[in-house]
């Protein structure tokens, strides 16, 4: 019987590394902003060399900030993916077993002393 299974340790130790990942990512875009800020800053006066410049790096910014933006969404995404797994896994296991304790109390359901009775 096939099935499907979801290793939820496994998931939460990738999600750190990610995670950590992620979180270098975004000191490094903070860096690039900061010295995109520098080469602005240094330009100085020169209006149409500085406008060129920033109109080159302000996509750039925003881009870097919605790929960390994205990348964190999306481990939010997996993690709150993984508790329902676990949580339904868990309601499944809980039905399952209240299931079995209630046929193993009786007769099994199509057995002659309970099949065609009139339940009381």
């Amino acid at each position: 019987m096939g099935g499907y299974a979801v290793d939820a340790a496994g998931v939460a130790s990738l999600s750190q590394t990610v995670s950590g990942t992620v979180s270098d990512v975004e000191q490094s875009v903070d860096a690039a902003a900061d010295a995109a800020d520098a080469v602005s800053a240094a330009l100085g006066s020169l209006t149409a060399v500085r406008a060129a410049f920033e109109s080159a790096a302000d996509p750039r910014r925003e881009a870097g900030k919605a790929l960390v933006s994205r990348a964190r969404s999306t481990l939010a995404a997996v993690h709150e993916g993984t508790l329902a797994f676990v949580e339904a896994d868990q309601t499944m296991a809980a039905s399952t077993t209240a299931a079995r304790t209630a046929t193993e109390a009786g007769p099994p359901p199509y057995s002659s002393r309970r099949f065609g009775q009139v339940p009381q």
